[in-house]
């Protein structure tokens, strides 16, 4: 339900239903990247952080917290300068 939806656009749903896996296991690596994926669509930097990171102390190995820390300084960066 919730990666299928987020997919399909809607984050709102997902996020809830990541949450709640979340809530229980704390350590579900794809519920972790799947919502540093959409806190990092919706542009919430600071919440999208602490996804990636919590992310990665689960499991240093996975690639995928590794390209959203890369896509979330990239969007922070200021390219005017």
């Amino acid at each position: 339900m919730g990666s299928k939806a987020c997919h399909l656009g809607d984050t709102v749903n997902p996020s809830r239903a990541f949450d709640q896996v979340i809530a229980g296991d704390p350590t579900s690596l794809i519920s972790l990247v799947y919502r540093a994926q959409i806190e990092l669509d919706r542009k919430n930097y600071k919440k999208s952080k602490k996804f990636i990171d919590t992310a990665i102390h689960v499991d240093s190995r996975a690639p995928m917290p590794w390209y959203l820390r890369g896509r979330l300084f990239s969007e922070q960066k200021d390219l005017r300068n």
